[in-house]
């Protein structure tokens, strides 16, 4: 009789265990998803719709200078100018692509998190592996959480730049091209019509 109070016992013990260690697993999923839902409000309130636009305007920009420009010697200012807006337009071209990865990245993380917890709440799986998914899930949310403030940082960085420059360099590019269609007329004008 005592042993049988005693096996009882100790299943009793064992099970309260158990769902501790459940409940904890379960609050640090929670947890995970809480955080991927907060990254994913952020990268959607943060979309990038508009950089493919301005990128192909800051290539025509910086296809205008190459075209036209020509000077003896080298405009310090405008040259880092043209520099950090060539910076831009590489930025802004990849922009889009990294927000779309990041939002797939947040969908694929809340359905791994979901599996992990039915599987948690119903003792499927491997149960003495949990605590490593669990501690994947967690590095993988940090991974996602890095990639989403370098999206933000350049994203900002680039439309500022952009912003700051372009108005300056596309007017200064398209006088370019005014000046050299002027130049390409005046010296039309001056070769004889041979027919």
């Amino acid at each position: 009789m005592k042993t049988i109070f005693f096996f009882l016992f100790g299943l009793l013990i064992f099970g309260a265990c158990t769902n501790v260690n459940r409940a904890e697993r379960i609050q640090k999923l929670d947890q995970i998803t809480t955080s991927v839902d907060s990254l994913e409000k952020v990268i959607s309130s943060n979309p990038s719709d508009s950089s493919f636009e301005m990128s192909e305007r800051a290539r025509d920009i910086e296809l205008r200078f190459k075209q036209f420009y020509f000077a003896d010697s080298v405009d310090r200012v405008l040259a880092n100018k043209i520099n950090d807006m060539k910076q831009a337009r590489k930025t802004l071209g990849h922009l889009h692509n990294d927000c779309l990865n990041l939002l797939k990245g947040c969908t694929e993380m809340k359905e791994s998190v979901r599996l992990l917890r039915y599987d948690i709440e119903n003792a499927d799986g491997d149960r003495k592996k949990y605590d490593e998914y669990i501690i994947h899930e967690q590095s993988k949310m940090n991974m996602l959480t890095r990639m989403g403030s370098n999206y933000i940082t350049e994203k900002e960085k680039a439309y500022t730049t952009y912003d700051l420059l372009f108005d300056e360099l596309n007017t200064f590019s398209m006088d370019l091209l005014e000046t050299y269609e002027k130049k390409k007329k005046r010296a039309n004008k001056l070769i004889p019509n041979t027919k």
